[in-house]
């Protein structure tokens, strides 16, 4: 029988508390330590699909999860002057997707993974890093309600701060020490896929743990498996990236009369959308 781990777990976000269930049903004890001084909550709304909804249902917290889901009907685009360039409603394409997707305030989220291991393991907070005054510099002199914005973020509780960025790393751990989630493979915002990333990951991580004696022998099988699947995901937002975040007014023009049909294409599983959806499941769980 396998000896029982101490492992370190460095972020209690969604990877590193996914990653301590897993670990502690698994036999080994984790210790899950967080930089800031208290859970950092905040962000925007995050989605689940596929393969990592299922890993949700086997922790146990399909219903919770489900109960937080967002109610967001429709998606606006604003100029700096306040005006609405256009409007799409949202419900078509929840209605499309069903069960199968999952969209949840990451605040929400990261309180239900961290309420259903924080009994288990020993948890470490620790010092933040301020970013409020990066966020005034660089937006400064936008229009819109960006001032207000900016101000209100200097004494907002639940402060987020993050970017848009993609990380690829030629391998993921070095000895006993392995990277995950954001940290090894963030496919960026852009994909809409890096919280199922971070809970696919964090659950094949703990299994090839459990399966394999030597740490670093599992870091290898991890990898191998998982790698493929990550990068499939990751060419989401390489490839989405100029349609989405366009740099010149005829791109921006262009990517806002697209917007308009894409409740259209989620009827049909076509566009981005559908994309997104079979690489949400082109990976399959072990036992």
């Amino acid at each position: 029988m396998q000896q029982p781990l101490t492992i370190l777990i460095s972020g209690a976000g969604i990877a590193g508390p996914t990653l301590a269930y897993w670990l502690v049903r698994r036999g080994h004890r984790p210790v899950l330590v967080e930089r800031t001084p208290e859970l950092r909550v905040g962000g925007h709304a995050v989605d689940i699909r596929g393969t990592a909804l299922e890993v949700i249902e086997r922790m146990g917290l399909d219903t919770e999860v489900r109960d937080a889901r967002t109610q967001i009907l429709t998606l606006s685009a604003v100029r700096p002057d306040g005006a609405r360039t256009y409007d799409v409603a949202l419900r078509p394409m929840h209605e499309a997707r069903g069960d199968r997707e999952v969209e949840i305030m990451r605040e929400d989220l990261v309180r239900i993974l961290f309420g259903a291991v924080s009994d288990d393991v020993e948890v470490v907070f620790g010092d933040p890093a301020a970013q409020r005054d990066l966020l005034r510099r660089r937006f400064a002199g936008m229009g819109w309600h960006t001032p207000r914005l900016t101000d209100a973020s200097q004494d907002a509780y639940d402060f987020y701060f993050d970017e848009m960025s993609q990380v690829r790393l030629p391998r993921w751990s070095t000895g006993r020490v392995a990277l995950l989630g954001d940290a090894a493979f963030g496919p960026s915002p852009m994909s809409g896929q890096a919280t199922s990333l971070a809970l696919i990951g964090a659950f094949l991580l703990a299994h090839h743990l459990a399966g394999t004696a030597d740490p670093a022998t599992a870091f290898d099988l991890w990898e191998r498996e998982f790698r493929p699947n990550v990068e499939l995901n990751q060419a989401l937002a390489t490839d989405g990236m100029s349609t989405l975040l366009p740099a010149t007014r005829l791109g921006i023009l262009a990517r806002n009369q697209s917007m308009r049909v894409l409740p259209l294409l989620a009827r049909f599983g076509r566009g981005f959308g559908g994309r997104i959806e079979r690489a949400s499941r082109a990976i399959t769980l072990p036992r």
